[in-house]
């Protein structure tokens, strides 16, 4: 169990930081709100974006490799007790070696993984034994197919928690066509899942309202932008009652309608696939390495 991550895979991929970070931060929604995540972060992400916002469209001559045993990362987990180690930037479900760090830390602790719509139609098969937690990141309209919505659904009727990730650039026509097609398909079919917002300081968060809005009464309720400093934005809806069941504001935590069983105060619903053991109302970002 001791070997080492080299960081480079076929893919130039590489581990280059460890976190301690709130989950609304990652983000996620609906999985232990106001826990903690250890994140995982690796750079060399190959998709052509204008912008990223976890800067890893980087090749690995521009980042500083974090070489560290598998032991360590346990031994993260065993001093920090995250309620998930969280693989986010650009991992891989093709490196072999990030699959081998997974099934090491599956015996622990849940496992989850940020992947790109696109990958996920490449593979399909995303090792589900291996991750609790899927976050499905979609930067472009183009990404949106109903054999997405398929394997998103696939996932979520399965053992895995499944949000997705729509990443928001500085450009007002690819934002409204993005957020648009995103009330289409809630239309025709309604998730009862999170639809996470990330967008580029410049775009206007209030210019986001009325989207939003029209997403979550075509059917995904529970579609919210955690780090917004618009309360209605930065809330999220119950996907079965449609009230209020986290109110947040710039990733904050200001009220939870949640019972200790992750179930909706108001129609009973379980909606939170985990509870946090602490709740930590404040965001935490703290560098392990």
């Amino acid at each position: 169990m001791g070997g080492r991550i080299s960081g480079i895979s076929v893919e130039n991929q590489l581990l280059t930081a460890i976190t301690l970070t709130s989950l609304e931060q990652i983000p996620l929604s609906l999985y232990s709100p106001g826990g903690l995540a250890l994140v995982l972060w690796f750079a060399g992400c190959n998709a052509d974006c204008t912008w990223c916002p976890w800067a890893v469209n980087v090749g690995p001559r521009a980042v500083r490799e974090l070489r560290v045993s598998h032991d360590e990362i346990v031994d993260l987990v065993h001093r920090n007790k995250p309620e998930l180690v969280f693989m986010h930037g650009a991992p891989s479900i093709e490196n072999s070696q990030l699959l081998n760090l997974a099934k090491t830390l599956a015996k622990i602790v849940p496992v989850g993984l940020k992947i790109r719509a696109d990958a996920l139609l490449r593979k399909h098969d995303v090792p589900n034994i291996l991750f609790s937690v899927i976050l499905v990141e979609i930067v472009d309209e183009h990404e949106f197919s109903s054999e997405l919505m398929q394997s998103v659904e696939s996932m979520a009727k399965g053992n895995v928690h499944v949000e997705i990730l729509l990443v928001l650039r500085p450009d007002e026509h690819a934002i409204k066509t993005l957020l648009l097609r995103m009330k289409e398909l809630c239309g025709s079919k309604p998730l009862p899942l999170a639809i996470n917002i990330v967008a580029h300081h410049e775009v206007n968060e209030f210019a986001l309202v009325q989207y939003v809005d029209l997403i979550r009464k075509a059917g995904c309720s529970s579609t919210t932008f955690p780090e917004s400093s618009v309360s209605e934005l930065a809330s999220v809806l119950c996907p079965y009652c449609k009230h209020p069941v986290i109110i947040r504001q710039n990733a904050r935590i200001i009220k939870l309608m949640i019972d200790s069983y992750g179930r909706c105060r108001y129609c009973n619903n379980r909606i939170v696939s985990r509870m946090p053991r602490i709740l930590h109302k404040t965001p935490v970002n703290i560098p392990l390495m």
